[in-house]
């Protein structure tokens, strides 16, 4: 990979509300506090390109589909 992969907020927000997660539920699969979660979430603060990959895991969705 020659790019940091970005994530794609929005689609992210919407896997979320469709699957019927809560932003608490990733913060504990991803071991970082709500607090952070909430800062990336909203476009705060950026999301590191490493949680990337986990995300697409614990939402059983491929990683394409999350990023820009």
């Amino acid at each position: 990979m020659n790019e940091e992969q970005v994530i794609d907020l929005v689609k992210l927000r919407s896997i979320l509300k469709f699957q019927g997660r809560k932003n608490m539920w990733l913060s504990l699969i991803l071991s970082v506090t709500p607090e952070t979660f909430s800062l990336w979430l909203s476009g705060k603060r950026d999301f590191p390109s490493e949680y990337i990959a986990p995300t697409a895991i614990a939402l059983g969705v491929p990683i394409k589909l999350l990023v820009k």
